[in-house]
């Protein structure tokens, strides 16, 4: 794998990757009005149907924004880790703020990528920078691994190859 040709990131960008490993977003999606209100710190939501959950399942949780399209209480990708009655399941997150009972939430469920090892990785130059001193992708920069495995498929920034097995060179 190499950085080399590879675009710059932006000043202080701190999402800016070289490796990008992405699980499968499945088309398995719930919403409902919560219909009673979850406390502040609370980590059991209620739902339109508890079977529609796994005890060990990933979902992306997002409830409705009340102003602005990105101003939302609660967007995360969440483990479901208990089922606690027909309605109501608890997850491995606590709320920071009291959702009202007019709320509605989305649940969509993700299988995440899982047991990724890069082994051998190994940085051979330094990225260029206009900062004297510094590099500009400390992390980012020449580097060659020798073996990527996964449970799930996973995609690899601008060195991948179809398939999701990450291409390697040196």
């Amino acid at each position: 794998m190499t950085t080399v040709g590879i675009e710059n990131a932006g000043k202080d960008d701190p999402f800016a990757a070289v490796m990008f490993f992405r699980g499968e977003v499945t088309d398995s999606v719930q919403e409902a009005k919560l219909g009673e209100v979850v406390p502040d710190l609370g980590d059991i939501f209620p739902v339109a149907d508890s079977s529609f959950f796994a005890v060990g399942d990933w979902y992306a949780a997002e409830v409705n924004a009340l102003s602005g399209r990105w101003e939302r209480e609660l967007q995360r990708m969440v483990q479901v880790t208990q089922i606690v009655d027909g309605t109501h399941i608890r997850i491995n997150y606590k709320n920071g703020w009291p959702l009202g009972k007019d709320r509605t939430m989305t649940w969509r469920r993700v299988v995440p990528v899982q047991d990724v090892t890069v082994s051998n990785l190994k940085f051979l130059g330094t990225a260029p920078t206009s900062t004297p001193g510094r590099t500009r992708w400390p992390s980012s920069m020449r580097c060659a691994a020798t073996s990527t495995t996964s449970t799930a498929p996973a995609r690899s920034g601008r060195s991948s190859s179809a398939g999701g097995t990450p291409t390697t060179r040196p």
